[in-house]
């Protein structure tokens, strides 16, 4: 295992994270979160997020009958997505969960600060608020130009690279895909990792490598713990990041301290 920094150390000038997804699921469905918002409410979010873009969200069973199948569809209610103006951040809310993702990440920091905004306007202008899940996910797109696509050696940790060692002839392969589930009692890990290939079936031609870590808590939570909660996501991941990456990547990073 190569040498890592601690996780409050990491601070790179860049970096590959493609998307960050804060997560609250909802025990049971939210009667007020549902074909309309409060207002008050729709006012707070909208001064962050101008553009609003409320999408019908519509669930379908499939039943086999006596002579053919049967599609049977229900409303469910209706899901509000929320945009910055340059659409790098968003938020989505319905009667069952709300999310803040952004495309533009900055810092942990800031991105916190705003799930820890709008969540708090969720639980002043909503009566009937019960979470059962709170989770944090990081997607890291790793696209290095190099002259093979399948050698990541330089940069991921080799602990992560054993699955290429099981074919002989790499050229064969069309897609090299792990998870990876961690309990750790209080909250757990989904680690997805390697190359999923967006030219499957074809074989890799591209130099994309995912690192995708998916932490979270299952369980009732309280407004009061999700900071902290997030908090012990955000620690776990950093850790987990650095563990799977190699000291030439962080250089190519420029880590700065």
């Amino acid at each position: 295992m190569h040498n890592k920094p601690s996780h409050s150390a990491a601070c790179y000038n860049t970096n590959f994270i493609s998307s960050v997804i804060l997560r609250l699921d909802f025990s049971t469905p939210v009667e007020m979160l549902g074909s309309s918002l409060p207002a008050d409410l729709e006012k707070k979010i909208l001064r962050q997020f101008p553009i609003k873009e409320p999408k019908r969200r519509i669930s379908s069973t499939f039943t086999l009958g006596n002579t053919a199948p049967k599609i049977e569809q229900r409303e469910e209610g209706v899901a509000w997505f929320f945009h910055s103006m340059d659409r790098g951040q968003s938020i989505e809310l319905s009667n069952e969960h709300f999310l803040v993702t952004t495309k533009a990440y900055s810092s942990f920091e800031s991105f916190m600060n705003i799930f820890d905004e709008i969540s708090s306007h969720i639980y002043t202008e909503t009566q009937g608020i019960v979470a059962n899940r709170l989770g944090l996910r990081y997607v890291n797109t790793i696209n290095i130009p190099k002259e093979n696509p399948l050698d990541w050696s330089q940069y991921i940790s080799s602990s992560l690279l054993h699955m290429f060692s099981v074919v002989e002839n790499k050229e064969t392969i069309s897609q090299a895909f792990n998870i990876l589930g961690m309990n750790f009692g209080d909250m757990q890990l989904k680690f997805q990792y390697g190359m999923p290939n967006p030219d499957y079936p074809a074989t890799i031609k591209k130099n994309i490598f995912i690192l995708d870590f998916d932490a979270f808590y299952q369980g009732l939570v309280e407004h009061s713990d999700f900071r902290t909660l997030i908090k012990r996501f955000h620690t776990t991941i950093q850790d987990s990041f650095e563990s799977s990456i190699t000291d030439e990547f962080r250089r190519y990073m420029d880590m700065t301290k």
